[in-house]
């Protein structure tokens, strides 16, 4: 349950496993792309539950219509989370370049989720030469501190701004989310470049609760902190 494309001005921007699922480094099966889940579920459990796929659209607490791609897993093989179902949404606005990347959890598995680590990670390869794409990275104190793929091993938190783009694109990719209890991190070796946001959830049995947004926007500018504050509020319910 990935997505598998996203694609701006006919460049495609994703690194996945499609049409095929395959082993990758330590990820088996690895799908690439960007997917959310339960930390604790493994691709290899994962790989054995059923995914829907269907239109969908949401409505946000600003009041503006997502429209999109609704991925839905049941969680039916794997004993301890069985009656389980996420729904990962992949929403759009309108003549915006802006990715929205949701999840919804239906949680009936009698049991309750305390601090369960959920995590929504993304394959980014702009450039199909791996040493052509790089990330741009702006801790607290506003330093940026740019990593170049395909050459070494690193393991980055992203505490402000988070910038992924390749030497033949002018724009560049920006990733923006609500930094509250959640981790950022950028890993980047000679073969990948991830980025991933975790968050811990606490739901109850026989609920549902939306995780919070991951937003890809396509940009040739740096969006600045402060005209970051309106989109980071968005949440669904």
């Amino acid at each position: 349950p990935a997505r598998h494309s996203l694609t701006y001005q006919g460049h495609e921007w994703l690194d996945p496993s499609f049409p095929t699922l395959q082993p990758k480094l330590w990820w088996n099966p690895w799908s690439g792309g960007i997917s959310s889940g339960l930390a604790e579920i493994r691709p290899h459990s994962l790989a054995k539950e059923t995914t829907k796929a269907d239109f969908a659209n949401l409505i946000d607490n600003k009041g503006n219509k997502w429209q999109g791609i609704k991925l839905s897993t049941t969680i039916e093989q794997n004993e301890e989370f069985k009656g389980l179902t996420t729904h990962q949404y992949f929403l759009t606005l309108p003549g915006v370049p802006i990715l929205c990347h949701v999840s919804e959890l239906d949680q009936q598995t009698g049991k309750f989720f305390n601090g369960k680590v959920w995590q929504s990670t993304a394959f980014l390869k702009s450039d199909e030469v791996m040493e052509n794409n790089w990330v741009n990275l702006q801790d607290k104190t506003g330093k940026w501190l740019k990593l170049v793929a395909g050459k070494d091993e690193n393991d980055l938190s992203g505490d402000r701004n988070l910038i992924v783009g390749s030497y033949n694109r002018k724009e560049h990719l920006q990733l923006i989310s609500n930094v509250e209890n959640t981790m950022r991190e950028v890993y980047i070796n000679k073969t990948v470049m991830l980025t991933g946001a975790w968050e811990k959830l606490n739901v109850p049995s026989n609920s549902t609760q939306f995780t919070k947004p991951n937003f890809y926007i396509f940009t040739d500018t740096v969006i600045d902190d402060k005209a970051q504050y309106d989109l980071q509020e968005i949440c669904f319910k």
